[in-house]
Order: structure tokens, then C-alpha cells, then sequence
């Protein structure tokens, strides 16, 4: 389901209609966005920061039992394990794994971010769409 979380108001609305429903399980929302890689980004702003969203993200934990899918670009890991840790109840998925790219650096900084989402308890790590941005992954040798 989605709620638009970086509109509270809205979004505590989005929830009291999904929550009618008893298959309702959680949100999902593309935070992707990186101004190194604007051909990658589904959104126009950076929402792991945002104040607004933040809030969004309150509302869903008052909800028990409620889960998070989050989309995004290697390059925020690090400043999701920071943002997740603070919602102990509330339970986040990493969707695609969280876009390893390739490259020396690349695969360094996505290690960097995944060990320190890998510290959280709240947090799993759903593994697809490898290679979705490039092209060329041929199976487990490519993520090893």
C-alpha cells in the first residue's frame, strides 16, 4: 500500500482506510534520491531528513505490527540505519537489496551501509533487482 508520509495529515488518512482492510500489512515509498545519480531517483528530494516524513513514519509505528518497505540508493544506507534506529516499533524492508552498484568504491559504500543496517533488529533486507540500474549481473559471482 502507500500513504503519502511526508504529508502527515494525509497520510494518518491513507492508514485509517488501508487499516480497514485486514490483509493491510504496510507501506511502501521510494525515498531513492542521490544528486550524483539523478537518473536513478524516484523522487525529488531527500525524505530520510525530512521532518514532515518523519512524522509520517511516527504515525505508522502507532499502528503495532505495522511494516515500512523503503526504496532506495546505495548512497543513503548509512543515513537510513540512522533514521531506522530511531523507530524501534516499526519494522523496515530494504527493497532490492539496496541497489548495489559496481565498482571498487561503489561496492564499498553499499558494505558501509548494509553492515550498518545489518546492526538493527527492525530491519530486513529484501534480496531483488539485482542489476536493475546496470545491466550485465550474472548470478551469485556477481554479489560475492
Amino acid at each position: 500500500s502507500y500513504a503519502p508520509l511526508h504529508r502527515p495529515l494525509d497520510a494518518e488518512k491513507s492508514i485509517q482506510r488501508h487499516s480497514k482492510y485486514d490483509n493491510f500489512r504496510g507501506l511502501r515509498f521510494m525515498l531513492d534520491y542521490d544528486s550524483n545519480t539523478p537518473h536513478m531517483n524516484q523522487t525529488d528530494r531527500d525524505y530520510l531528513q525530512d521532518a514532515d516524513f518523519h512524522a509520517g513514519l511516527r504515525l505508522m509505528e502507532a499502528h503495532r505490527g505495522l511494516v515500512f518497505d523503503m526504496q532506495l540508493c546505495q548512497s543513503q544506507l548509512c543515513r537510513a540505519a540512522d533514521m531506522c534506529a530511531r523507530f524501534d516499533d516499526l519494522n523496515f524492508v530494504l527493497n532490492h537489496a539496496g541497489f548495489p552498484l559496481s565498482g571498487e568504491e561503489k561496492r564499498k559504500e553499499w558494505k558501509e551501509g548494509i553492515n550498518k543496517l545489518a546492526q538493527l533488529e527492525n530491519v530486513w533486507v529484501k534480496i531483488s533487482g539485482l542489476g536493475m540500474w546496470e545491466g550485465g549481473w550474472r548470478g551469485v559471482d556477481a554479489i560475492a
